[in-house]
């Protein structure tokens, strides 16, 4: 499941389950109640949208209909897109590294062109970046 804000921030989770107890646990702390969720319309939606109170936009992933108003789902289909490119280039992955495989895709994305050894080292064993400050 990829979530996304309109300032481009982003997350993404491999559910054990796609119900609605899941996705109302994980989307709680990273949906406001004054927010506009926008979805493709899958049930588990519906179920949180109502349980928290929050307003649901249903947008359909439809040929020609990837609009309502204001309101679209594109950048989260863009996410999903150069998650899937990616992953093809692994010829396939297994289900149990597809975690690994998130944060793999998160880090690329956020340093980009800058990515390097050291950092990819520090971020996978989870290690404390020490940063130099020249005076």
């Amino acid at each position: 499941m990829v979530v996304q804000d309109r300032a481009g921030h982003h997350a993404d989770f491999q559910l054990d389950k796609m119900n609605a107890e899941t996705v109302i646990a994980v989307l709680k702390p990273l949906v406001s109640p004054d927010a506009v969720l926008c979805s493709d319309g899958a049930g588990v939606y519906a179920s949180f949208s109502q349980a928290q109170g929050v307003t649901h936009q249903v947008v359909h992933n439809r040929r020609g209909e990837w609009v309502v108003g204001a309101y679209h789902i594109q950048h989260v289909n863009g996410y999903d897109n150069r998650l899937r490119v990616w992953m093809e280039r692994c010829h396939g992955v297994s289900t149990h590294y597809q975690k690994i495989y998130l944060g793999w895709l998160r880090m690329l994305e956020r340093y980009g062109r800058g990515v390097n050894i050291k950092a990819c080292v520090h971020e996978a064993r989870g290690d404390p970046m020490q940063h130099v400050i020249g005076t």
